[in-house]
């Protein structure tokens, strides 16, 4: 898993947030066709959210040190 996060966190904010929105539309595509396909796709878009998401919790923790 840390693996795969290093990989997504090389990623800029616009391609996370193209791969979040790419594999939800995958997922609702698999949807009671192939359950483990689904939760693959499902899976990258909470890789993708999780590193958006540790980025910007660390930046406001930054601009609350700074002020």
């Amino acid at each position: 898993m840390t693996t795969q996060l290093s990989q997504y966190r090389a990623k800029t904010d616009a391609e996370l947030l193209y791969i979040a929105k790419d594999a939800h539309a995958a997922a609702v595509a698999m949807r009671g066709f192939d359950d483990q396909a689904e939760g693959k796709y499902l899976d990258q878009v909470n890789d993708a959210c999780t590193v958006m998401f540790e980025r910007r919790r660390a930046a406001r923790r930054a601009a609350k040190q700074e002020a």
